[in-house]
């Protein structure tokens, strides 16, 4: 269930030891809650993590295929031709 802050005010405001009690109480949930965002922080920074390995992972799947490599000296053939017409028309 959801704690909620007002639900033990009253009896934190009390002198005796169940005040005492209900402060610490109060204190725990505190810790509670900020462990719980700092750890909700830690699992967002790891998916972030995974998933730039799994995309690197997945460029490098695909760069170092055949076709892939095919693709690069084609290009890299039409650039070369390419630029020599260049600095023939020049």
């Amino acid at each position: 269930d959801v704690y909620k802050r007002q639900s033990l005010d009253r009896v934190t405001e009390r002198g005796d030891e169940l005040g005492q009690l209900a402060e610490t109480f109060r204190s725990m949930v505190r810790e509670v809650y900020q462990r719980e965002a700092l750890l909700k922080q830690q699992v967002m920074d790891l998916r972030i993590e995974i998933d730039e390995v799994r995309q690197k992972q997945q460029v490098e799947e695909i760069t170092s295929t055949e076709y892939f490599q095919d693709l690069q000296s084609k290009a890299e053939f039409l650039r070369k031709r390419r630029q020599s017409q260049q600095d023939q028309d020049d």
